[in-house]
């Protein structure tokens, strides 16, 4: 999930804020206190071997590329998801030294080797109701660029995809069926975004007593009709 960020659109460093409210979650899972081993001389050195040539507090795309490599893990994988939020990075692609050191004070790690011995236990925090939710309402501002109200469709299926399954989005394969069939849909809104995971789970067994004057946004009305057409075929 390595997405460039626009140059011209790049906020400074001493204005990045997190607009969505995430800073403010708490859950016990990422309260964590750091092992008393832990070494922020360990961590930053652990750091510099990925951080740019031309700026030493960020590591950008190719930086990231290679900790995933070193760490044995996909570019699209729950589990470097898992690590920006623990970070709370600001953008997909993008760790900045303070997020790093921050996220790992919280995992205890200041090595790859102990990162290595944490992956197993970082994907079963999805089994926790309340961190997944803070993690998919995270990853949607994880993903924008900048100041946009949307992440490309292409991203948010790949999140989805990340975070979803036919457990816990009983409709995923098939709204994501739709959506590549339905050609015109280029981009996923927040309301969109938001509201899914609750829509998911409200679809009524039959399909002709889905009211379509709710509040859902639109894009949900025209999937229940998308599947209404495939029953009559």
């Amino acid at each position: 999930m390595v997405q460039k960020r626009k140059a011209s659109e790049r906020l400074s460093k001493n204005k990045k804020k997190k607009i969505s409210g995430t800073k403010s979650v708490k859950t016990a899972e990422i309260q964590e206190k750091p092992e008393k081993s832990f070494s922020e001389k360990k961590c930053r050195t652990w750091f510099n071997l990925y951080c740019k040539q031309d700026d030493p507090e960020e590591i950008g795309p190719e930086g990231i590329e290679k900790f995933c490599y070193d760490l044995n893990i996909g570019l699209e994988s729950k589990e470097i998801l898992i690590i920006a939020y623990f970070m709370d990075a600001l953008q997909m692609g993008y760790f900045e030294y303070d997020e790093w050191l921050k996220g790992m004070k919280k995992m205890g790690t200041d090595s790859l080797d102990k990162l290595k011995q944490k992956l197993p236990e970082l994907g079963n925090y999805l089994q926790d109701p309340v961190f997944f939710k803070n993690l998919y309402k995270y990853s949607y501002n994880f993903a924008k660029i900048d100041n946009q109200k949307y992440i490309d469709l292409e991203v948010a299926i790949g999140l989805w995809n990340i975070l979803l399954n036919e457990e816990n989005c009983p409709i995923i394969h098939s709204f994501i069926e739709f959506l590549n069939v339905k050609q015109s849909v280029k981009v996923i809104n927040k309301d969109q975004w938001s509201n899914f995971l609750e829509f998911s789970h409200n679809i009524p067994s039959d399909l002709n007593t889905y009211d379509d004057a709710g509040a859902w946004p639109v894009l949900f009305d025209e999937y229940i009709l998308y599947l209404k057409e495939r029953q009559q075929q």
